[in-house]
């Protein structure tokens, strides 16, 4: 037993780094892209939007899609149970996202605040939710191959409609924004029919006891998710602030470095949050949290130092 849950987070991890790697490395080959299609003013616009978003999202949804991850987990042999989680967290993501985006739009009207991209606040609240909450539920049911592949099909989506509506079409920010929004659709349409929505959706399954559960359980996330983003975003207000778009644009791309890094880290959090859930109610939990916690923090310093080596001449 104990061989085998460490064969499954390797092997969990192993996939996830299939998926998240190709996607990567697409990714990664599109910088040149738009850093000769983008000003550095326009670059750092929708760099301060993909911040921006990326701390509306655990506000938008109360974070309730980390919860359904826990209770799938812990209910994956009661269908009955499952289905209220899914349906409930669902409903829920869909009010609280069409809520939370009309909220956002008539703030940033009021306040003349990323003008001209009000529209993308709006729409990417709308989706990218959604899409985000299938991803979780179809890890949780341990479709992980499909999750894996889903970041490769979002990639592929957003750079080829990169090359179409900033090469062809020289549409510059909004170009790169409805690159990405398109992808997020398609994800949303693929993960929907990955986790087979007949199956887990059903209104009969509403359960206001499942709806307090999860909230129960997400809402203290919230404010650790927004420690985290005061982390690591709050850094490209204070250079907007003081220095301006543009170099925030060069810092958006000068962070592509260590952002390596925690890709890794990312990823393996992804197979190790399935472990971890599956191993907390056992006795031997806290010897495997362990071991685990120990390798990782290898893997940090050996990685960080070799990125440290580099990073000079590479740059």
């Amino acid at each position: 037993m104990t061989e085998n849950k460490y064969k499954k987070l390797a092997s969990n991890t192993l996939i996830f780094t299939i998926g998240n790697l190709g996607s990567k490395l697409i990714a990664l080959l599109m910088v040149p892209l738009y850093t000769y299609t983008l000003t550095t003013k326009d670059y750092g616009d929708v760099d301060l939007l993909q911040t921006t978003m990326s701390l509306l999202l655990p506000l938008a949804t109360l974070s309730i899609s980390q919860a359904v991850m826990r209770f799938v987990l812990r209910d994956i042999k009661d269908e009955t149970e499952v289905k209220k989680t899914f349906t409930t967290s669902t409903l829920f993501v869909l009010l609280m996202s069409i809520l939370s985006a009309g909220i956002v739009y008539l703030i940033l009207k009021i306040f003349h605040a990323y003008e001209g991209m009000e529209v993308y606040f709006l729409l990417f609240l709308l989706v990218q939710p959604v899409s985000e909450h299938f991803t979780q539920f179809a890890r949780a049911i341990g479709k992980v191959k499909e999750f894996a592949f889903n970041g490769i099909l979002m990639t592929i989506i957003a750079a080829g409609l990169n090359v179409l509506l900033l090469v062809n079409l020289k549409m510059g920010t909004s170009g790169y924004l409805l690159s990405f929004l398109g992808a997020f659709i398609a994800s949303t349409l693929y993960m929907g029919a990955v986790i087979n929505l007949k199956k887990h959706f059903s209104l009969k399954f509403l359960s206001k006891e499942t709806l307090k559960e999860l909230l129960k359980f997400s809402t203290p996330l919230i404010p650790n998710g927004i420690m985290w983003w005061l982390i690591n975003g709050s850094t490209r207000y204070f250079i907007l602030l003081f220095i301006g778009a543009g170099a925030n644009g060069i810092f958006a791309v000068a962070n592509k470095i260590p952002a390596i890094m925690t890709m890794f880290v990312n990823i393996f959090s992804q197979a190790w949050q399935i472990s971890a859930y599956e191993e907390y109610t056992k006795e031997e939990r806290s010897a495997f949290y362990t071991k685990v916690f120990q390798l990782q923090a290898q893997f940090l310093f050996l990685g960080g130092s070799a990125i440290l080596v580099i990073v000079k001449p590479l740059l």
